[in-house]
C-alpha cells in the first residue's frame, strides 16, 4: 500500500465454536491481508474438538492473533460481542471462523470507508458449498457499489424481499462505537438468531453506509446449529419478535411496517410447517418448550395489518385453529 493510503488500525472479531475443519484457512486468509494494521480478537465458546489447540498455534507465532476461551453459551452472539468489548481500535470487522476472506479485503474495506466518509461499508458475500460453488451472491451482480445510503435505508435492505435486496452484514466493517449499546450487556441470554437484530440495530446507527466488492466467502454448512433439527433453532420466533418490534420503533413509512409484519408472519408459517417435518424428533417436554415459542410468537402479530386473507383467516380464530390449519395444508402439500 502507498503512504498516502490510510492505516487506521482494524480489530477483526471472531467467535468460534469447533471449528478445527476450517479455522486453519480462514485464519490464513486474515494473515494474507495487503492490510496490515489490524489485530484479530477469537472468543473461543467452548469448543470440544482442536479449535484451542489451533488458536494456541497460531497466537503463539503471530503476535496480532490472540483468544480467549469462554464457557459455551450456544450462540455465536456472546462471543461475538465479548470480542467487540476487548478492542480498542476505531474500527471492528467481524469474520465467522468458518469463512474465507481475499487478500486485499481489509485494504478495500477501510479505503472505501475513508473514501466515502462512511460509517460502515458492507463487502460482498459469496455464499459457497464445501466443493466450491458459488449458490448466491449478496449483493447480486447489478448491485450499484458507488451508492452511500442512509444507516436506516440500509437497515431496510436486510428484510426487504427481493433479489440482490440485503445487505451483506457478515464482514462488514463498521465503527467501533456503534457496538457501544449492544456492549452494555455482552453476558445476556442470546438467541441463536439475535446476531441479525444486532446487525440491523447497528447499521440504524450509522450515518452512511457504503459498499464494496471486496469478496467475503461464506460456505453453506449443514451442520451447523442453524441447519439442524434443535430447539435452539426455533428461538428464530423470538427473534422476529425483536427485529419485528425495532422495525416498528425506528420506521413511520407505513409501507415498510407491512414489510415487517409480512416478514414476521412468512417467519411464523415457515417455521410452524418446519416443526410439523421434525416434530418426531423432539421429545414431549422439548414439543412443549418449542409450542411455547410459538405461543409468544402469535400473540404477536399485528391483527390489524393487512394479510392475504386466506392467511388473516388461519390466524384469526386463536392459536390451536392456527396450529390445525397450518397442519391441514402441510399434510396436503405433501
Amino acid at each position: 500500500m502507498g503512504k498516502d493510503l490510510v492505516t487506521d488500525e482494524i480489530t477483526v472479531i471472531m467467535p468460534a465454536y469447533n471449528a478445527e475443519r476450517l479455522l486453519p484457512a480462514t485464519l490464513d486468509s486474515i494473515l494474507l491481508q495487503t492490510y496490515k494494521n489490524w489485530h484479530l480478537i477469537v472468543v473461543n465458546d467452548g469448543s470440544t474438538d482442536k479449535t484451542a489447540d489451533i488458536l494456541d498455534e497460531y497466537s503463539s507465532k503471530y503476535k496480532n492473533i490472540e483468544y480467549i476461551t469462554i464457557k459455551n453459551t450456544g450462540s455465536a452472539r456472546i462471543p461475538r460481542l465479548k470480542a467487540a468489548s476487548l478492542s480498542n481500535s476505531e474500527w471492528i470487522c467481524n469474520i465467522d471462523s468458518d469463512d474465507i476472506i481475499e487478500s486485499t479485503y481489509l485494504e478495500k474495506l477501510v479505503i472505501q470507508a475513508k473514501k466515502t466518509n462512511s460509517d460502515i461499508v458492507s463487502p460482498t458475500m459469496h455464499y459457497t458449498t464445501f466443493e466450491g460453488e458459488v449458490f448466491n451472491q449478496v449483493p447480486d451482480k447489478g448491485f450499484d457499489f458507488n451508492q452511500v445510503l442512509t444507516g436506516k435505508d440500509a437497515a431496510f435492505l436486510t428484510f426487504k424481499q427481493g433479489s440482490g435486496s440485503m445487505i451483506a452484514c457478515n464482514g462488514m466493517l463498521c465503527r467501533k462505537e456503534l457496538y457501544d449499546e449492544l456492549l452494555k450487556d455482552v453476558t445476556s441470554s442470546s438467541y441463536v438468531y439475535q446476531d441479525e437484530v444486532d446487525f440491523f440495530f447497528i447499521l440504524l446507527r450509522a450515518n452512511r453506509v457504503a459498499f464494496s466488492d471486496a469478496k467475503y466467502t461464506y460456505f453453506k454448512n449443514d451442520n451447523s446449529v442453524t441447519h439442524t433439527p434443535r430447539v435452539k433453532t426455533y428461538d428464530k420466533l423470538l427473534t422476529e419478535i425483536k427485529y419485528n418490534q425495532l422495525i416498528k420503533r425506528e420506521y413511520t413509512d407505513n409501507s415498510i411496517i407491512r414489510l415487517g409484519n409480512a416478514r414476521f408472519l412468512q417467519t411464523l408459517f415457515a417455521r410452524r410447517i418446519k416443526y410439523l417435518k421434525e416434530k418426531h424428533q423432539f421429545n414431549k417436554t422439548q414439543q412443549e418448550e418449542i409450542n411455547q415459542m410459538f405461543r409468544m410468537a402469535f400473540h404477536h402479530i399485528d391483527l390489524n395489518a393487512r394479510y392475504p386473507l386466506m392467511k388473516k383467516i388461519m390466524f384469526s380464530f386463536g392459536f390451536q385453529f392456527f396450529k390445525l390449519s397450518v397442519g391441514i395444508i402441510h399434510g396436503i402439500k405433501r
